[in-house]
């Protein structure tokens, strides 16, 4: 899969730094009390949206996507450790200079790319939505 051109890992963005991504409620494994891969891969769109914690809230995070309801918490540096992902990309858009992409690799193909987010929707956590 083709990510965006040019995206290279920022290091400015620390191992420690939490990524939030809003889930939308069909993006939820009840069974599990987890995320769906579908909640981190796209046909469409191989690089993953998500907002830097040192920059939003959960709260913020959730309320930038209509109809999502929860919001997963990855690490930045466990992302980067997770098979296929090439880097963490600070892209701030207008209204959300919290907005990052999660990448991946060159040459990767879409079955690969879905089985990193399944590994990435494992990995995940629910961020508490108190605060701003």
């Amino acid at each position: 899969m083709a990510g965006s051109a040019k995206l290279t890992d920022d290091r400015r963005i620390p191992d420690e730094e939490s990524l939030y991504r809003s889930i939308l409620p069909e993006h939820v494994k009840p069974d599990e009390d987890r995320p769906s891969s579908a909640a981190f891969f796209s046909s469409t769109d191989p690089d993953i949206s998500v907002d830097r914690a040192s920059l939003s809230s959960p709260r913020e995070t959730l309320q930038r996507r209509p109809g999502a309801t929860r919001v997963a918490e990855l690490q930045a540096g466990r992302v980067r450790a997770t098979e296929n992902v090439a880097g963490v990309a600070s892209c701030p858009v207008p209204g959300n200079p919290a907005h990052a992409l999660i990448f991946c690799e060159d040459g990767v193909g879409k079955s690969a790319w879905h089985a990193t987010a399944r590994k990435l929707a494992k990995a995940s956590t629910w961020a508490a939505l108190n605060g701003r």
